[in-house]
This record gives C-alpha cells, sequence and structure tokens, in this order.
C-alpha cells in the first residue's frame, strides 16, 4: 500500500490575525532509502504542492503564510525566489544554518541536527504585516519546554 503525503495547511488565529501555515516534502528525501520504503512512498513535486496549498490558504484569508519545507536547502532557496507568496519558508534537511530576510520575506534553517529554537517575532497593523523579526539560538534542555 503507497504512502501519500498530504500538505492540507492549518491556520493559528489569535485577534483577528490568521497565520497559514503548510507542509510540503520533496521527493528526494528518501534518495538513502532502501527501495521497499522509496516504493511505497508517493510525494507530489514540492513546487506544485506548495502552490496548491498556498491556494488554500489563500482562499481562507491569511495575514501571513508560513512554508516548512522538508527536502534541500538549495531547492527550498529556489521556491523562495519563485514563489513570492510565501512569507516565510523554513527548511531543515541540509542541517545547515541560513537565514535570509529579505524585505518582510524570511528563509531560514537550523543548522547541524535541528538544534536550534527559532523565533519569528511579527507585528500587524489595521491586519497588515508591519515589522518581521527572527532570532535563532540553540536548544537548552534545562530551559526549554
Amino acid at each position: 500500500m503507497p504512502l501519500t503525503f498530504n500538505p492540507e495547511p492549518f491556520i493559528i488565529e489569535k485577534q483577528g490575525i490568521k497565520i497559514g501555515i503548510a507542509s510540503v516534502i520533496d521527493p528526494d528525501v528518501f534518495f538513502f532509502y532502501p527501495d521497499d520504503v522509496k516504493n511505497r512512498v508517493k510525494a507530489a513535486d514540492p513546487a506544485e504542492a506548495a502552490k496548491d496549498v498556498f491556494k488554500k490558504l489563500e482562499a481562507r484569508g491569511v495575514n501571513y503564510s508560513l512554508l516548512i519545507y522538508h527536502g534541500n536547502l538549495e531547492a527550498a532557496k529556489e521556491l523562495f525566489r519563485q514563489q513570492d507568496e510565501w512569507d516565510a519558508v523554513l527548511a531543515a534537511h541540509d542541517q545547515t544554518l541560513y537565514e535570509q530576510i529579505d524585505g518582510s520575506r524570511i528563509i531560514a534553517s537550523p543548522g547541524e541536527e535541528g538544534n536550534r529554537v527559532g523565533k519569528l517575532t511579527l507585528t500587524f497593523r489595521f491586519g497588515k504585516l508591519k515589522t518581521v523579526g527572527s532570532s535563532m539560538r540553540y536548544f537548552k534542555y534545562e530551559e526549554d519546554p
């Protein structure tokens, strides 16, 4: 029986602001998996899946859109360049520390072993994004829940 990935988005709503979160997976992440796993996995092209899932978020009136990209950082960067409707793209497969803020848009990756906590700070005025801030720091077992 094939495994199918379905990128259904979800929305967090606070004080009338809707933040849409969606995820896509690049089929290349299964490269080193055994054939019996690869033969059961069915994943859509991540760029096409991202376009489709963004349309769903847009139809639900989101104020901010965040895409979690499970795949190669270079592919995530390319998607970020090509699909400028995404406000944020977060990638983590390459274990590369990376952060770029392009105006009000951000693309980031938490680095080796994904062992950083990221904080994205957004402010809105009249439903429109006003400022974006971000930071990443190492996860600390003693301090973090």
